[in-house]
């Protein structure tokens, strides 16, 4: 395990400025759609080696009409290739910003809760010493773990 630490610091302004670009986005492509897991699976994923097959197999179909049968519509096949070479584009930053927020959420989670459980075991330790205050905050704290009893409900009751 590396040991990383999260120097990233999101402001409200910061925020405010990330969800306005997304509402842009989502704005700008009002025909994106969303697909259930079943029509996922059935439709299969567009892969790295996905889209220059298409582009081929446009340019051939274009070169050699003889080649495309009927029922394909070359023009809706062409606006399809070209949708998703723009496609493409975007999903290659989006995505990068995706898993960049992912795992700076997860780093910064986690030292957040390192910092919570050291709050709620010290907590725990001056319930013991009868801090005042302090039972109240575990038993507050205690809710994230259900089915634990901490050690201060424990010594009230063999008291």
């Amino acid at each position: 395990m590396s040991n990383k630490q999260s120097t990233s610091k999101v402001t409200e302004e910061a925020k405010n400025a990330a969800l306005s670009a997304a509402v842009a986005i989502k704005a700008a492509l009002p025909d994106l759609i969303t697909l259930t897991p079943e029509e996922r699976q059935t439709y299969g994923k567009v892969g790295d080696r996905t889209l220059p097959f298409l582009q081929k197999a446009l340019d051939h179909a274009e070169h050699v009409p003889a080649i495309v049968p009927s029922y394909v519509d070359l023009s809706l096949f062409n606006e399809k290739v070209d949708s998703l070479q723009n496609m493409e584009s975007i999903y290659i930053i989006v995505s990068e910003i995706y898993h960049n927020l992912s795992d700076t959420m997860t780093l910064c989670g986690y030292e957040a809760y390192t910092s919570a459980l050291s709050v709620y075991n010290t907590a725990k330790d001056a319930a013991h010493r009868n801090v005042s205050g302090a039972k109240e905050a575990v038993d507050d704290m205690s809710s994230r773990f259900p089915g634990k009893k901490s050690k201060t409900d424990d010594t009230a009751t063999t008291k």
